[in-house]
């Protein structure tokens, strides 16, 4: 099932409370066709492909209790889904999404954070991994 390819985050990302962020991931644990660079997938191969995120996130000295944090795919820079998930505890909160998505020889992919936070500073920590490949069908 290739290309496929697996990141993950060596460490934490604060984003923006509230708005949706490109996620940045500094290691590659895999990556088949080198189709991944840059915070990007891009596949190069026409097909489905299963994408999957996930991220804890917090409120560096505050709390996202009744608040929520959201994950999305982006393909060509637009929305190809999403989910979000309220927080009902004050610490860290773990959120994974997938998606089996098409794609073409040029479409590309991105995944994107939002956490919104009651108080302290939005973040995304060290444990957020990214990973894909292409379904046979």
């Amino acid at each position: 099932n290739t290309p496929a390819f697996m990141v993950k985050k060596n460490d934490s990302q604060t984003v923006s409370d509230a708005t949706w962020t490109t996620l940045t991931f500094e290691t590659e644990v895999f990556d088949t066709d080198n189709t991944f660079a840059s915070n990007r997938f891009t596949p190069g191969v026409t097909g489905k492909y299963l994408l999957c995120v996930f991220v804890y996130a917090y409120a560096d000295g505050g709390s996202l209790e009744g608040t929520g944090i959201g994950l999305k795919f982006l393909k060509n820079g637009s929305t190809e889904g999403y989910t979000y998930s309220p927080s009902t505890t004050s610490n860290q909160t773990g959120v994974f999404f997938s998606r089996v998505v098409e794609s073409d020889t040029d479409d590309y992919f991105d995944a994107q954070v939002n956490i919104n936070v009651a108080s302290g500073t939005p973040t995304a920590n060290d444990q957020a991994f990214f990973y894909g490949y292409k379904l046979i069908t």
